[in-house]
Protein backbone atom coordinates (compact mmCIF):
# COMPACT_ATOMS: atom_id res chain seq x y z
CA UNK A 1 0.00 0.00 0.00
CA UNK A 2 1.21 3.49 -0.78
CA UNK A 3 2.72 4.88 2.50
CA UNK A 4 1.20 8.34 1.98
CA UNK A 5 -2.27 6.87 1.36
CA UNK A 6 -1.88 4.56 4.37
CA UNK A 7 -0.97 7.49 6.60
CA UNK A 8 -3.95 9.56 5.48
CA UNK A 9 -6.27 6.64 6.17
CA UNK A 10 -4.57 6.08 9.52
CA UNK A 11 -4.88 9.75 10.44
CA UNK A 12 -8.60 9.63 9.80
CA UNK A 13 -8.94 6.74 12.21
CA UNK A 14 -6.92 8.50 14.93
CA UNK A 15 -9.13 11.56 15.30
CA UNK A 16 -11.05 11.36 18.55
CA UNK A 17 -14.77 11.37 17.68
CA UNK A 18 -18.08 11.24 19.51
CA UNK A 19 -21.37 10.09 18.09
CA UNK A 20 -21.49 12.98 15.66
CA UNK A 21 -23.88 15.39 17.49
CA UNK A 22 -22.99 18.60 19.27
CA UNK A 23 -24.83 20.82 21.70
CA UNK A 24 -26.41 20.63 25.11
CA UNK A 25 -26.30 17.09 26.54
CA UNK A 26 -30.00 17.51 27.34
CA UNK A 27 -30.73 17.82 23.63
CA UNK A 28 -28.52 14.89 22.72
CA UNK A 29 -31.00 12.27 21.55
CA UNK A 30 -30.15 8.65 20.93
CA UNK A 31 -33.70 7.61 20.03
CA UNK A 32 -33.94 4.05 18.93
CA UNK A 33 -30.66 3.09 20.52
CA UNK A 34 -30.00 0.43 23.13
CA UNK A 35 -30.55 3.10 25.81
CA UNK A 36 -34.25 3.17 25.03
CA UNK A 37 -34.61 -0.58 24.93
CA UNK A 38 -33.14 -1.26 28.32
CA UNK A 39 -30.22 -3.24 26.93
CA UNK A 40 -26.86 -3.02 28.70
CA UNK A 41 -24.58 -0.52 27.03
CA UNK A 42 -20.83 -1.04 26.88
CA UNK A 43 -18.62 1.90 27.68
CA UNK A 44 -17.19 3.44 24.47
CA UNK A 45 -13.61 2.41 23.87
CA UNK A 46 -11.00 5.13 24.01
CA UNK A 47 -8.82 5.18 20.90
CA UNK A 48 -5.44 6.81 21.57
CA UNK A 49 -4.97 9.68 19.15
CA UNK A 50 -1.93 11.45 17.78
CA UNK A 51 -1.80 15.00 19.13
CA UNK A 52 0.28 18.07 18.34
CA UNK A 53 1.36 20.96 20.56
CA UNK A 54 3.46 23.89 19.29
CA UNK A 55 6.90 23.88 20.87
CA UNK A 56 6.45 20.28 22.01
CA UNK A 57 5.71 18.43 18.79
CA UNK A 58 3.77 15.29 17.96
CA UNK A 59 2.74 12.92 20.71
CA UNK A 60 2.25 9.45 19.22
CA UNK A 61 0.84 6.58 21.31
CA UNK A 62 2.97 3.42 21.47
CA UNK A 63 0.51 1.35 19.45
CA UNK A 64 0.60 3.89 16.63
CA UNK A 65 4.40 4.03 16.73
CA UNK A 66 4.38 0.27 16.22
CA UNK A 67 1.93 0.44 13.31
CA UNK A 68 4.01 3.02 11.43
CA UNK A 69 7.29 1.27 12.39
CA UNK A 70 8.77 4.44 13.89
CA UNK A 71 12.52 4.20 14.45
CA UNK A 72 15.11 6.63 15.80
CA UNK A 73 18.88 6.98 15.88
CA UNK A 74 21.28 9.34 17.66
CA UNK A 75 23.08 12.18 15.92
CA UNK A 76 26.75 11.37 16.28
CA UNK A 77 30.20 12.76 15.68
CA UNK A 78 31.63 11.23 12.53
CA UNK A 79 33.44 12.10 9.32
CA UNK A 80 31.13 12.43 6.33
CA UNK A 81 33.29 12.48 3.20
CA UNK A 82 32.71 15.66 1.20
CA UNK A 83 31.80 15.12 -2.42
CA UNK A 84 31.62 17.26 -5.54
CA UNK A 85 29.16 16.68 -8.38
CA UNK A 86 30.77 17.46 -11.75
CA UNK A 87 30.32 16.90 -15.47
CA UNK A 88 33.21 15.30 -17.36
CA UNK A 89 33.64 14.71 -21.09
CA UNK A 90 35.03 11.52 -22.60
CA UNK A 91 37.83 12.23 -25.07
CA UNK A 92 39.20 8.70 -25.52
CA UNK A 93 37.25 5.44 -25.62
CA UNK A 94 38.41 2.62 -23.41
CA UNK A 95 38.83 0.53 -21.66
CA UNK A 96 39.81 2.42 -19.70
CA UNK A 97 38.05 5.51 -21.00
CA UNK A 98 39.69 8.87 -20.44
CA UNK A 99 37.63 11.91 -19.42
CA UNK A 100 38.51 15.53 -18.84
CA UNK A 101 36.98 18.21 -16.63
CA UNK A 102 37.90 21.58 -15.15
CA UNK A 103 37.75 22.55 -11.47
CA UNK A 104 38.54 25.69 -9.52
CA UNK A 105 42.00 25.74 -7.89
CA UNK A 106 40.42 25.19 -4.44
CA UNK A 107 38.34 22.26 -5.65
CA UNK A 108 41.28 20.71 -7.44
CA UNK A 109 43.49 21.10 -4.37
CA UNK A 110 40.97 19.27 -2.17
CA UNK A 111 40.47 16.39 -4.60
CA UNK A 112 41.74 13.07 -3.33
CA UNK A 113 44.36 11.10 -5.25
CA UNK A 114 41.67 8.56 -6.13
CA UNK A 115 38.44 10.60 -6.41
CA UNK A 116 36.25 7.65 -7.41
CA UNK A 117 36.20 3.99 -6.48
CA UNK A 118 36.18 3.22 -10.20
CA UNK A 119 38.50 5.98 -11.41
CA UNK A 120 42.10 7.08 -11.23
CA UNK A 121 43.40 10.63 -11.40
CA UNK A 122 45.84 10.66 -14.33
CA UNK A 123 46.91 14.30 -14.38
CA UNK A 124 46.10 17.84 -13.35
CA UNK A 125 47.39 21.02 -14.94
CA UNK A 126 46.51 24.73 -14.66
CA UNK A 127 44.53 26.10 -17.58
CA UNK A 128 46.39 29.43 -17.34
CA UNK A 129 48.94 31.34 -15.28
CA UNK A 130 46.53 33.41 -13.17
CA UNK A 131 46.01 32.21 -9.55
CA UNK A 132 42.32 31.68 -10.15
CA UNK A 133 42.70 29.85 -13.47
CA UNK A 134 40.75 26.58 -13.72
CA UNK A 135 42.63 23.33 -13.32
CA UNK A 136 42.23 20.72 -16.06
CA UNK A 137 41.98 17.15 -14.81
CA UNK A 138 42.17 13.84 -16.65
CA UNK A 139 40.48 10.78 -15.14
CA UNK A 140 40.84 7.16 -16.14
CA UNK A 141 37.43 5.42 -15.85
CA UNK A 142 37.52 1.65 -15.62
CA UNK A 143 33.76 1.01 -15.51
CA UNK A 144 32.68 2.82 -18.70
CA UNK A 145 33.25 0.21 -21.44
CA UNK A 146 30.62 1.77 -23.72
CA UNK A 147 31.80 5.37 -23.37
CA UNK A 148 32.37 7.19 -26.67
CA UNK A 149 34.42 10.33 -27.30
CA UNK A 150 32.23 13.39 -26.86
CA UNK A 151 29.95 11.78 -24.25
CA UNK A 152 29.31 13.78 -21.08
CA UNK A 153 29.18 11.95 -17.75
CA UNK A 154 27.93 13.11 -14.37
CA UNK A 155 30.44 12.11 -11.70
CA UNK A 156 30.60 12.44 -7.92
CA UNK A 157 34.18 13.09 -6.81
CA UNK A 158 35.48 12.51 -3.29
CA UNK A 159 37.22 15.44 -1.61
CA UNK A 160 40.00 15.07 0.94
CA UNK A 161 39.12 17.82 3.44
CA UNK A 162 36.24 16.18 5.28
CA UNK A 163 36.15 17.37 8.91
CA UNK A 164 34.45 15.48 11.71
CA UNK A 165 31.06 16.82 12.76
CA UNK A 166 27.50 15.96 13.78
CA UNK A 167 25.92 13.54 11.33
CA UNK A 168 22.62 11.67 10.99
CA UNK A 169 21.34 8.88 8.73
CA UNK A 170 20.21 10.30 5.38
CA UNK A 171 16.69 8.95 5.92
CA UNK A 172 16.19 11.32 8.89
CA UNK A 173 16.17 14.49 6.76
CA UNK A 174 12.86 16.01 5.70
CA UNK A 175 13.09 18.29 2.66
CA UNK A 176 10.04 20.50 2.21
CA UNK A 177 9.11 23.78 0.54
CA UNK A 178 9.57 25.40 3.95
CA UNK A 179 13.15 24.17 4.43
CA UNK A 180 15.06 21.18 5.74
CA UNK A 181 14.09 19.56 9.05
CA UNK A 182 14.47 16.55 11.29
CA UNK A 183 12.11 15.22 13.96
CA UNK A 184 13.95 15.29 17.30
CA UNK A 185 12.81 13.17 20.23
CA UNK A 186 11.57 15.76 22.73
CA UNK A 187 10.69 13.91 25.93
CA UNK A 188 7.68 11.86 24.92
CA UNK A 189 7.08 13.83 21.72
CA UNK A 190 8.68 14.38 18.32
CA UNK A 191 9.54 17.99 17.51
CA UNK A 192 10.21 19.12 13.94
CA UNK A 193 13.48 21.06 14.05
CA UNK A 194 15.13 23.12 11.31
CA UNK A 195 18.66 22.04 10.37
CA UNK A 196 21.36 23.10 7.92
CA UNK A 197 22.62 20.04 6.02
CA UNK A 198 26.21 19.68 4.87
CA UNK A 199 28.20 16.97 3.13
CA UNK A 200 26.48 13.72 2.20
CA UNK A 201 27.78 10.19 1.91
CA UNK A 202 25.94 7.08 0.75
CA UNK A 203 24.49 6.54 4.24
CA UNK A 204 24.95 9.71 6.33
CA UNK A 205 24.44 13.45 6.18
CA UNK A 206 26.48 16.05 8.02
CA UNK A 207 24.50 18.70 9.92
CA UNK A 208 26.17 22.10 9.92
CA UNK A 209 23.67 23.64 12.35
CA UNK A 210 20.58 22.65 14.34
CA UNK A 211 21.64 19.49 16.20
CA UNK A 212 24.03 18.36 18.89
CA UNK A 213 25.73 14.99 19.10
CA UNK A 214 23.49 12.72 21.14
CA UNK A 215 20.20 14.22 19.95
CA UNK A 216 17.83 11.40 19.03
CA UNK A 217 16.18 11.83 15.62
CA UNK A 218 13.46 9.93 13.79
CA UNK A 219 14.84 7.91 10.88
CA UNK A 220 11.52 6.39 9.74
CA UNK A 221 8.87 7.35 8.70
CA UNK A 222 9.77 11.05 8.51
CA UNK A 223 7.38 11.97 5.71
CA UNK A 224 4.47 10.30 7.51
CA UNK A 225 5.15 12.35 10.65
CA UNK A 226 5.11 15.47 8.48
CA UNK A 227 1.70 14.46 7.08
CA UNK A 228 0.41 13.93 10.61
CA UNK A 229 1.58 17.38 11.64
CA UNK A 230 -0.02 18.97 8.58
CA UNK A 231 -3.30 17.18 9.33
CA UNK A 232 -3.33 18.35 12.95
CA UNK A 233 -2.42 21.97 12.14
CA UNK A 234 -3.57 23.04 8.70
CA UNK A 235 -6.46 20.57 8.85
CA UNK A 236 -7.78 22.34 11.93
CA UNK A 237 -7.27 25.91 10.83
CA UNK A 238 -3.72 26.15 12.13
CA UNK A 239 -0.55 26.91 10.25
CA UNK A 240 2.62 24.88 10.01
CA UNK A 241 5.97 25.64 8.46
Amino acid sequence: MNPRFFTLVLLGSLVATGCGKKGDPADHDHAGSAHDQGAPVAEPSTVPAVTFKPGTGLTIPPDIRTVIALTTAPAEERVVPRTLRVSAQIFKAGPPALATLALSPAEAASLTAQPLASARLVSRSPHGTAPDSPVDLVLSLVDRPDAKPGDFLSLTLALADSPSGVAIPRSALLRSVGGTFVYVVNGGAYLRTAVVPGAESATHLAIADGLYAGDEVVTHPVEQLWLMELHLTQGRGGHSH
